[in-house]
């Protein structure tokens, strides 16, 4: 958090002495409640006002253009599942400065126009492969946020639990910070729930929660309680599906510097992934062919030949084939030949490595 935190006071310190409004912002982090809390932070130490809304409780303009009025921060959770024309609105709005709303139908209609000079819009995703392509390029920073310890859960449930002015036993304290996953989203929801089963709270004025009553009411939630000494499984990445493996190139890509996009099915020698690189000489179109296959499940010379015959319908400036077994001989021959440039596990593994995702190595 330390290294947020050093940014928003750079963004504020330099608004405060031009008045240079903060840039927009995209916070990539699963923890929804996480991500709200520090854009509140922001806002409240920016000293200006703070409307939240998440997207997929947005169903008309009008409720964009209700957290966009006035000189604000505008925070929206989940833009990934914003409605596509909403999207659109915002890339071409948002960004630009400029609020367009229509007011009236037909040949009375006119159009009003919002400045937006001193809006700043933080918006969250997942994950940075989840923002839509149209709103990836636009965000001036782009901040990864990292789970919470376990000592930044307790302190979040305990600043919630005293503003009802219950207290909790450590040990129910651990209890509940084990069984929340590491997201203080889930750890509040599982507080809430067990509030409505826990007799003392309704009979006292300021309860005293014990391990036993939190550990009774989970159960009575089926919520189930991770042993202490259980061991996370190591990741296998051939327990994904074809399409989570494409995801998971894609996020890759992006850290790379890249834009990319997901297409659709297209079946034999078909494009799964299309990246464009911004860069002086090794900039362009590249195509992607990602396989899922078990580690003895090796790629052939014509699954490597179709897609060759795929990039070069395209005219894409390089295609890259990239599996999670490894080639054959004769594919490897061919894609020495034809250009293509192949990228087997072991390869794989080594640029999650370097791009910061070393969980999928």
């Amino acid at each position: 958090m330390n290294e947020i935190d050093q940014t928003f006071e750079r963004f504020i310190a330099d608004y405060r002495s031009r008045g240079v409004p903060p840039p927009h912002i995209l916070l990539a982090g699963p923890d929804s409640a996480l991500n709200e809390s520090i854009a509140r932070k922001f806002a409240a130490q920016l000293g200006v006002e703070f409307e939240a809304r998440d997207a997929a409780a947005l169903g008309i303009v009008g409720d964009l253009t209700a957290i966009m009025w006035g000189k604000r921060v505008a925070f929206i959770g989940n833009i990934h599942l914003l409605k596509k024309q909403f999207l659109e609105k915002i890339a071409h709005n948002v960004f630009a400065g400029e609020w367009e709303i229509v007011i009236g139908q037909g040949p009375a209609a006119r159009t009003h126009r919002m400045d937006l000079s001193g809006l700043t819009l933080i918006a969250t995703v997942p994950a940075k492969h989840e923002c839509p392509a149209i709103l990836f390029k636009k965000f001036e920073t782009i901040l990864t946020i990292e789970p919470l310890s376990n000592d930044g859960l307790a302190s979040v449930l305990t600043a919630e639990a005293w503003k009802d002015h219950i207290a909790l036993d450590a040990d129910a304290t651990e209890l509940l910070v084990r069984c929340c996953g590491g997201r203080s989203d889930t750890l509040l929801a599982q507080f809430r729930r067990i509030c409505g089963l826990i007799e003392q709270i309704k009979k006292t004025n300021r309860p005293q929660l014990t391990r036993q009553e939190v550990a009774d009411a989970l159960e009575r939630l089926r919520i189930r309680i991770p042993s202490v000494t259980s061991v996370t499984p190591a990741f296998d990445i051939h327990t994904l599906s074809g399409q989570e493996f494409e995801s998971v190139i894609k996020a890759l890509l992006l850290e790379m510097g890249f834009e990319a996009e997901l297409t659709e099915v297209t079946g034999d020698g078909g494009i799964d992934l299309i990246a464009k690189l911004d860069k002086p000489f090794v900039g362009g179109r590249y195509l992607f062919q990602c396989k899922r296959y078990s580690e003895n499940n090796l790629v052939g010379a014509p699954e490597v030949r179709d897609f060759y015959g795929a990039v070069m319908a395209d005219r894409a400036m390089k295609g890259i084939f990239i599996t999670t077994s490894d080639f054959t001989t004769q594919a490897q021959e061919f894609a020495a030949q034809s250009g293509i440039e192949i990228v087997n596990l072991s390869k794989l593994r080594q640029l999650f490595e370097n791009h910061g995702l070393a969980k999928y190595a």
